[in-house]
């Protein structure tokens, strides 16, 4: 009956995390995200409840805000409690470290006093952990309480709540801070896409006056826009020519899709990717050409990729492609789907240019030592192998 239950619990698990990542891929909703996450986060622990607080300036001092928080035994809601940043508190000693802290009932009973006096709620440990965004700056932290014995158990206030709970684990920790950087990541390209629409005309405005008067506009220019500008230039997101992430971007999510990959016990395939011919292109019928030619093939490898893939531009006429869950040998399929579109394009559009593409595998296996520079690497070499053997059948 025991195994059983390990099954059924396991089942559960693997439903939660294909959840989670389901909602990384398709989800652009903060709000909808960020509860989604925070009540998985707590069944996946077998926890009772928690907080997800985002970093945010008031009078231009920074606290942490509770953003959503859910409890299975009590009615609470402390949406938009601000907690200010210091040592003094777990959720604000997180935030300074960056490292994540499991807290014993006696390190939260003033940390929570508050909450539990107006409760009559009784906050026996706590697992804190950071949400570390691409540039690895702590932009919130997710924290769940009271881990329980079992997933099914209910608490009651009457019975003693502290007597049904045990340690949280270093699993817990590790399930937790991996969600929560994938969650950081996916926040932090959220609010920049709806800050790029937000100021997109303004900006606009802006450089139109800086052109027609540099002293004019510069006196005009509010320091609110320059300080837009200047994270403009460090988050820069997306390549203007094919709409894929930058290279910067690129890396840095597919850095995390690894460790999610690591976590889960998958296997994917680094795609490395480089155009045949660019340069004949350009020289024989232009840039603009050329640029068609980049754009063309881009879309076919983002629209025959899956919603779980992650593509972006690694150079000038290069790509990388992040093939979720998959082997080497399942891959291929993938790369004919894509050699198919570049036929049939060739074949059905009129264009003074033939597209064509190069491309080398590299396997990720989760339980090697494989850094995300080494694979990439081995790809890029493969693409050579198979650049020279495309030539040889010319």
């Amino acid at each position: 009956m025991d195994y059983e239950k390990q099954i059924i619990e396991l089942q559960e698990r693997i439903k939660a995390l294909n959840k989670i990542a389901l909602a990384f891929s398709n989800t652009d909703d903060t709000e909808q995200l960020l509860q989604m996450i925070l009540e998985e986060c707590i069944n996946l622990t077998y926890s009772d409840g928690g907080s997800i607080y985002i970093k945010e300036k008031y009078d231009g001092k920074e606290y942490m805000v509770i953003k959503h928080a859910v409890n299975k035994s009590i009615d609470f809601d402390y949406t938009g409690e601000r907690l200010p940043i210091d040592e003094n508190s777990i959720t604000g000693s997180v935030a300074l470290t960056g490292e994540p802290r499991i807290s014993a009932s006696f390190e939260v009973v003033n940390n929570n006093k508050l909450y539990d006096t107006q409760k009559k709620y009784s906050t026996c440990n706590m697992l804190t952990v950071p949400m570390k965004n691409s540039a690895k700056e702590v932009i919130g932290v997710l924290q769940i309480l009271n881990k329980k014995k079992s997933p099914e158990m209910v608490l009651s206030i009457s019975d003693g709540f502290c007597k049904n709970i045990i340690d949280y684990t270093n699993d817990d920790i590790v399930t937790v801070s991996s969600i929560a950087s994938q969650l950081a990541v996916l926040i932090d390209r959220i609010e920049l896409n709806k800050k790029l629409l937000r100021n997109v005309s303004q900006t606009r405005t802006t450089l139109i006056s800086f052109f027609n008067g540099m002293k004019q506009a510069m006196a005009s220019i509010g320091e609110d826009i320059l300080e837009e500008q200047e994270k403009f230039k460090k988050y820069a997101t997306v390549d203007s020519l094919t709409g894929l992430m930058t290279r910067r971007e690129g890396l840095a999510f597919m850095e995390k899709q690894l460790e999610f990959a690591r976590f889960n016990g998958v296997k994917c395939v680094v795609c490395f990717i480089d155009i045949n011919d660019l340069k004949k292109t350009n020289d024989n019928f232009g840039h603009k050409a050329g640029d068609e030619l980049i754009k063309s093939i881009s879309n076919i490898i983002k629209n025959n990729a899956r919603g779980n893939d992650t593509i972006f531009r690694y150079g000038g006429d290069e790509f990388v492609l992040l093939i979720y869950n998959i082997d080497v040998k399942t891959a291929e399929f993938v790369w004919r789907r894509v050699e198919n579109n570049l036929r049939k394009f060739n074949e059905e559009e009129e264009k003074p240019f033939t597209l064509s593409a190069a491309h080398g595998f590299a396997e990720y296996d989760p339980g090697l030592n494989q850094s995300m520079d080494e694979l990439i690497k081995i790809a890029d070499s493969r693409m050579y192998i198979n650049k020279r053997e495309m030539k040889a059948e010319r």
